[in-house]
C-alpha cells in the first residue's frame, strides 16, 4: 500500500474587522515557508504532498474545491493566520460538504492560539496542530490521519465531541 497523499493549503487572508483598511494582500505576500518545510518533511518520509498557495494563484471556492478533491488527498492541511482563518474555514466546510469523511487538519498561529474554541465552533476541522507542525503532522500522517492523544502537539475532539 502506498503512503498517504496530503494537500496543504495557504488560504487568502482578509481584514474581517469592520471599518478597517484591508492590507492583508500586501502584508501576506510571501512564500508559505511553514507549508514548504512541512512538505519537505513529509516527502522525505515518502508521503505525497501538494501545496496550493492561494496568494500565488488565487481562485474562487467553486474552482478550488474540485481541484483539491481531484488530487484525491488522504488529508487536507491548512496553515492560517487570524486574517486567513475565515477563508481556510470556508474551504474546509466546502470540502466536508462534498466529502464528509475527508480529514481536515489546521495549523498556524491562529489555530494554535485558539484550538479549543475553534474545535467547538468549526465542525469541518478534525484536528489542529498546536505549535510547530513538522513532527506532529508527520506523526498524524503515520497514524493515517486518525487523531490520538498519543500524538504530541495535536488537538482534536474525543468520542464525546469535547476538545482535547
Amino acid at each position: 500500500m502506498s503512503k498517504p497523499k496530503v494537500v496543504l493549503v495557504h488560504p487568502l487572508g482578509r481584514n474581517w474587522l469592520p471599518g478597517q483598511v484591508d492590507m492583508t494582500r500586501l502584508a501576506n505576500i510571501m512564500p508559505p515557508y511553514g507549508l514548504m518545510m512541512l512538505a519537505a518533511v513529509l516527502e522525505r518520509e515518502g508521503f505525497g504532498c501538494d501545496i496550493v498557495d492561494l496568494y500565488a494563484h488565487p481562485r474562487t471556492l467553486e474552482e478550488l474545491v474540485p481541484d483539491i478533491l481531484a488530487r484525491r488527498p488522504d488529508a487536507v492541511g491548512f496553515s492560517t493566520t487570524t486574517s486567513s482563518f475565515p477563508g481556510g474555514a470556508a474551504i474546509a466546510a466546502a470540502l466536508k460538504d462534498l466529502r464528509p469523511d475527508q480529514p481536515i487538519v489546521f495549523g498556524g498561529v491562529h489555530p494554535t492560539s485558539s484550538w479549543a474554541r475553534l474545535l467547538k465552533e468549526t465542525p469541518a476541522i478534525d484536528a489542529i496542530v498546536v505549535g510547530e507542525g513538522e513532527e506532529t503532522f508527520l506523526d498524524l500522517a503515520r497514524a493515517e490521519f486518525k487523531p490520538s492523544s498519543a500524538i504530541r502537539g495535536l488537538a482534536f475532539r474525543d468520542a464525546s465531541g469535547t476538545p482535547v
